[in-house]
């Protein structure tokens, strides 16, 4: 892949880390020949920031002894590498293992994102997972049920979905699949999911010696697009991107892409779809055999798009009431961008209103940058 200009050095070492562990491409020589220190030293946080700390990790394996990072560096990353592989076999284990309840109450598990996206990766353990998101196929307040008889905390304050602990991690068991409460768009594209989840087989694979299921490629297409698109407007990092990538290259060919695209267009999400399609393509090397739409249209989206999913996510630095109000209200107008590129003609008075919705019915979110709010 041709050196993109536009990059500094340190993020056009990552791509290429990226793209070999993704694709197996060559790493040319030149990229890293002058790297110093330092840019080593960016790399590594941009990759921790972006979510692909692992994914690198394996990209800098396959450098020459005399190409890699200085010697304190490359042991840190490795061992951070190491760690995030090891979280998530003990996240698998973990998903078999609550299955494996779950089933005995005669409840089937369905997983979302995380581990079941990491399956489309050529290796799925270099995929860095958080939380497990199930959906147990309408038994959601069975699965209440069964977390408040074990005992566990349950959180209820998203409407979406309750979370408890098990096995020393997070679990999301979803009411919906998408936050349907706040967005028009959302309750119209949980119904079409849940009918795909009907009428297409899923995925199954036994894990801890128990059936688990992973959604089919229909679903997915609209599902991590809109993920994507939720995250683009809050917080969005290359391993979204990735996910994509690695979906469409295991995946494309099985989706019904007149049906996903004609969906795009319904809901208004075809520009931001196909502007994350282009980075695919243009910066993580994905072959434009496998976009489902053209991408020489969206490709000015895709150059202002992208250095949104390296860029830090901005925090406040201040606790104090009226600091959090001010830093909130500057980030709200101009991140406006990014809302019109995923809904569309997206108007100013009707973000305010949902922004007003969403306080009204979690005030505690009012003085807060994190979401949910930190219990006290």
């Amino acid at each position: 892949m041709r050196s993109d200009r536009s990059l500094n050095p340190a993020t056009e070492m990552l791509l290429a880390l990226v793209r070999n562990a993704l694709w197996g491409e060559p790493l040319a020589a030149d990229t890293f020949s002058r790297a110093t220190d330092p840019q080593w030293a960016q790399v590594v946080r941009l990759a921790s920031r972006g979510g692909v700390t692992a994914l690198a990790f394996e990209g800098v394996l396959q450098l020459p002894e005399a190409l890699r990072p200085p010697r304190n560096l490359l042991l840190g990353w490795g061992v951070n590498a190491q760690r995030l592989a090891e979280r998530y076999r003990r996240q698998e284990a973990t998903v078999g293992k609550l299955a494996a309840q779950l089933s005995e109450r005669g409840i089937r598990t369905l997983v979302l994102k995380g581990l079941g996206t990491s399956l489309y990766y050529p290796r799925p353990h270099l995929r860095e997972c958080g939380d497990i998101d199930v959906w147990l196929f309408g038994q959601w307040e069975e699965g209440n049920r069964f977390a408040c008889e074990n005992g566990w905390e349950l959180d209820e304050r998203s409407e979406k979905h309750t979370t408890f602990v098990f096995e020393n991690i997070l679990v999301e068991n979803h009411r919906t699949l998408l936050d349907e409460a706040l967005y028009t768009m959302d309750r119209r594209l949980d119904r079409t999911l849940e009918a795909m989840l009907q009428q297409t087989p899923c995925r199954e694979t036994v894990l801890e010696g128990c059936s688990v299921y992973f959604p089919p490629a229909d679903f997915d297409a609209l599902f991590l697009i809109r993920h994507a698109a939720m995250h683009f407007t809050s917080g969005i990092s290359l391993r979204h991107l990735a996910d994509w990538a690695c979906f469409l290259r295991a995946q494309g060919d099985r989706i019904d892409r007149s049906a996903f695209l004609r969906c795009l267009k319904e809901e208004r999400l075809e520009r931001f779809a196909g502007a994350l399609t282009a980075c695919a393509c243009l910066w993580l090397g994905l072959p434009q055999t496998y976009a489902p739409m053209p991408i020489a249209p969206h490709r000015k989206d895709a150059r202002r798009m992208f250095p949104v999913l390296l860029s830090e996510k901005k925090t406040c630095q201040s606790s104090q009431p009226l600091a959090v109000l001010g830093f909130k209200t500057r980030r709200f107008v101009s991140e406006q961008w990014r809302y019109r590129m995923v809904y569309g003609r997206f108007s100013f008075p009707y973000r305010v209103l949902l922004s007003v919705k969403s306080h009204w019915k979690r005030p505690d979110t009012i003085f807060s940058t994190t979401y949910p709010p930190k219990k006290k």
